[in-house]
């Protein structure tokens, strides 16, 4: 009799096992397709347009300093805009830290580069 109350504590403590086990990989699986579907609701630029977008800028400066009469360089531009997007990473970085977000969990600094 006793060897009967074993028996079937072990079956249900395997049996619970396997059941949370499967629970625990059913939430991960809802939990990827739901970041997945909040960051395709997003409207995030690809690559593409985000590389269209920084030579247009860079057109219309080289053309505004053209007006002004100043002589400037392509990669002269492209470092000031390197210059400032990494004021503005250093910015979220500080402005996160004060509200308790980590920016790097983010990933978005490395889309700039």
């Amino acid at each position: 009799m006793g060897k009967d109350i074993f028996d079937s504590i072990s079956k249900f403590t395997n049996s619970s096992i396997s059941t949370i086990s499967e629970m625990w990989k059913d939430l991960g699986v809802f939990v990827k397709n739901q970041v997945e579907s909040t960051i395709k609701g997003m409207n995030f630029i690809t690559r593409s347009e985000f590389e269209a977008l920084k030579k247009l800028v860079i057109q219309n400066k080289i053309e505004i300093e053209k007006i002004k009469g100043k002589s400037v360089k392509e990669s002269d531009i492209e470092l000031e805009l390197r210059k400032m997007a990494d004021f503005f990473e250093a910015k979220g970085r500080e402005d996160n830290k004060s509200s308790g977000k980590d920016i790097n969990d983010n990933n978005t600094s490395q889309d700039i580069k």
